[in-house]
């Protein structure tokens, strides 16, 4: 085994590995200042099981000599700078039970991988991965546990029986890609699925409670910036759901759906764009685990009610753009956990001196925007103070999606926001 990952080594892989013809393992992850290509010196090594180049800077193509190294079990080569099409060589290592090829600009089409029968975990997303998900190529994956194709140009609609079939995925994202048509209906228990991610397609049509109940494992879930209608799906039964986010779709409008407050687990919770209407809820209180709550672009009215306190681990409170009125409540002061703050583009009043007054209470918060430019609100310690009714201040969409990284298990890492071309993390 040579495994030396996180040791900030630097420079070109020798040509002289090729003597390294017994090696079973190899791993050099996380090294980004490792450039050049792939060397053809690890072609000889054929007993290799494990090959783990991710996050370096490798550049160039995917070797085709890969398919000489039929023991490979693992291969992860995400997170560099390859480019151009897969090698069919690669199709040919029916013993991968782990591939990692994300986060490159590799091309090639789903049914390629079709051969790849052992694999428990199949990594493409954020390359040029083309073409539609059938029954057959599903059936070809038995023992499959994680399966993320985010970022790609895949298309078409998603198999009637897609959920209604002997599948041991734990993990399926399938966000930012063009899949179209209505979801797949399902009907079979399923107690292994615990994150799905879908948002960032072109699925429409009504959703139901049935299509989710049978999902009972299931802890992240997101469904945004789709195109279903209807009357929001009651999810209230799905108590282990730990991430929710349901915005950016064609709802039907109305008031702060109430089964919500039932997930008392919720850390994660988006409703952005959703056509909110009413008073600021007041069962939310009973979200005491909420560290993301995400209302903005809705019609909420009245003020923040004091129980806001209540949610003492919140991190990210995104308010703006709705109808609110009122003074700030001083229990606002509680949250000294804050990392984001946006309250812009409503009709608030007073000031913001239970923050201000303490701002070293409160050495997280590096984003707080208001409506501080005029007279009615004053925030001196305000990030960005916008005039009141000016919709080109901070105007940016702050999409906080997960984006996951297989790598730390699909959990949040950290807060980040989509600004258009750019990241901003706080």
């Amino acid at each position: 085994s040579l495994f030396v990952p996180h040791n900030n080594l630097v420079g070109t892989l020798p040509g002289e590995l090729q003597h390294l013809d017994r090696l079973e393992i190899f791993a050099l992850e996380h090294n980004p200042d490792l450039t050049g290509t792939i060397p053809r010196g690890l072609s000889g090594m054929e007993s290799l099981r494990r090959l783990a180049l991710q996050w370096c800077s490798f550049t160039g193509v995917v070797p085709t000599w890969i398919g000489k190294m039929p023991s490979l079990s693992f291969l992860g080569l995400g997170n560099n700078l390859l480019e151009g099409p897969v090698p069919k060589e690669l199709f040919t290592l029916t013993n991968l039970q782990l591939l990692g090829l994300d986060d490159n600009a590799l091309s090639a089409q789903i049914s390629d991988f079709y051969p790849l029968s052992n694999l428990r975990s199949l990594y493409l997303e954020d390359n040029n991965i083309t073409g539609t998900i059938s029954e057959a190529l599903l059936a070809s994956w038995p023992r499959l546990q994680e399966l993320d194709l985010s970022g790609n140009k895949l298309s078409g609609e998603l198999p009637d029986n897609f959920f209604n079939h002997e599948m041991h995925l734990v993990v399926l994202d399938l966000h930012d890609n063009e899949f179209s048509g209505e979801l797949p209906s399902n009907t079979w228990e399923n107690d292994e699925l615990e994150f799905l991610a879908l948002h960032g397609n072109k699925f429409r049509g009504t959703l139901t409670t049935e299509d989710f109940i049978k999902f009972k494992a299931l802890r992240h879930l997101d469904i945004s910036h789709n195109r279903f209608g209807g009357e929001m799906p009651n999810l209230g039964t799905m108590n282990r759901l730990e991430y929710l986010f349901l915005g950016g779709n064609g709802f039907a409008s109305g008031p702060f759906p109430t089964w919500i407050t039932e997930l008392t687990n919720l850390r994660e919770l988006s409703l952005k764009g959703s056509s909110v209407t009413g008073e600021f809820p007041a069962a939310i209180n009973y979200l005491s685990n909420l560290e993301f709550l995400d209302l903005h672009f809705n019609k909420i009215e009245g003020s923040i009610p004091s129980f806001i306190g209540f949610l003492s681990g919140l991190k990210h409170l995104l308010l703006k753009n709705n109808q609110m009125t009122g003074q700030l409540p001083t229990e606002l002061d509680h949250l000294t956990n804050l990392e984001v703050l946006l309250l812009e583009q409503n009709n608030f009043s007073g000031d913001a001196n239970m923050i201000c007054s303490q701002k070293e209470s409160f050495d997280a918060l590096t984003m707080f925007v208001s409506d501080c430019a005029g007279e009615k609100l004053n925030c001196p310690c305000c990030s960005i103070c916008c005039e009141e009714g000016d919709k080109t201040c901070n105007a940016f969409d702050w999409e906080g999606n997960l984006d996951p990284i297989w790598e730390y298990g699909f959990k949040r890492e950290r807060y980040s926001y989509e600004q258009g071309p750019k990241m901003w993390v706080p």
